[in-house]
């Protein structure tokens, strides 16, 4: 882990259910690691290893909004090392 403070991402997840389930290909959860899509380009390079990062469900989701996923980034990987 890196030494900088740890610091918070919302990643806002909208292919959400009726039930809360995530229903798109991404975030991809898989073996207790979660892999970020193309659709978060702008956050990706942000996230260090040691921030969190919170996985809320979209305003088209049911209400009341909920967090769907809690994580801790323990490592980076490029888009060819998780392939």
């Amino acid at each position: 882990m890196n030494s900088q403070p740890q610091r918070l991402f919302a990643y806002i997840i909208r292919a959400v259910n009726s039930q809360y389930g995530v229903t798109g290909c991404v975030p991809c959860v898989e073996d207790g690691r979660v892999f970020f899509g193309p659709c978060k380009r702008l956050m990706r390079p942000e996230v260090l290893e040691g921030d969190y990062v919170m996985g809320i469900s979209g305003s088209a989701a049911p209400k009341p909004r909920r967090v769907l996923l809690w994580m801790r980034v323990r490592e980076r990987l490029t888009f060819r090392e998780a392939w």
